[in-house]
């Protein structure tokens, strides 16, 4: 250590003390970090896209109904139809909106549609050239009742859709996982036909007073089919 004595008065006599740079520089230096440590392993990832396991049996046949028409009915069926089919499941949509069908529009399929289960019922094709598949999801399938602008035969009710879901269920291409309805607005001899071979329904609404009571009065005829 190195002392320098100043003298700025002759009466008095001031003492500076002058530090090393070296201990200068401890001095003032930051505090060390603390070592890096690394952190616990995670336990559980996320898996995107993984296929839910279903606990009900296959298939499960599904109708999308609503009291009163315009509320999302249709758009419901598509996009529930394709979120399924994005997970991995086979999806078969059943456009059941006799002459007034428009599930093909909103998939994009409405020239892929040749034949219909009429046709079928008369003898005029099989079963498999009434199925049209996705462009984007091969295991998204559409199919429909009728053309447009079309009457519905008195002999088809809900015993020809019975028969129609057995077919499916026995075809060679497998038995779909979900058989999604889009079932016509109304609680008429369409709704009554669309609901006969399901065991599950999505009741489709929006807060309007009217929707409200329409989608009542269909919760009410759905529990007693």
């Amino acid at each position: 250590m190195t002392s320098l004595r100043l003298l700025t008065d002759p009466s008095s006599l001031a003492s500076f003390t002058i530090l090393p740079a070296n201990h200068l520089h401890k001095t003032l230096a930051k505090p060390s970090l603390k070592p890096y440590t690394k952190p616990p392993p995670i336990r559980s990832v996320l898996r995107y896209n993984r296929k839910p396991e279903l606990a009900s049996t296959m298939p499960r046949f599904v109708v999308i109904t609503s009291g009163k028409g315009g509320v999302s009915k249709t758009t419901t069926t598509v996009n529930v139809g394709l979120s399924l089919a994005r997970l991995g499941f086979s999806v078969v949509a059943i456009d059941a909106d006799v002459g007034l069908r428009n599930l093909d529009l909103l998939l994009g399929l409405e020239n892929c549609v040749n034949y219909t289960v009429v046709e079928v019922l008369n003898g005029d094709c099989r079963l498999d050239q009434t199925l049209v598949r996705d462009k984007r999801w091969l295991n998204f399938e559409l199919l429909c009742i009728s053309k447009p602008r079309s009457k519905l035969q008195l002999r088809f009710g809900g015993k020809a859709l019975v028969w129609l879901v057995d077919a499916l269920k026995d075809r060679q291409e497998g038995c779909p996982d979900f058989i999604l309805v889009d079932s016509p607005a109304g609680i008429d001899a369409g709704f009554t036909t669309a609901i006969t071979p399901t065991n599950e329904a999505v009741l489709v609404t929006t807060p309007d007073i009217t929707a409200l009571r329409d989608a009542d009065r269909q919760k009410k005829a759905t529990k007693g089919s």
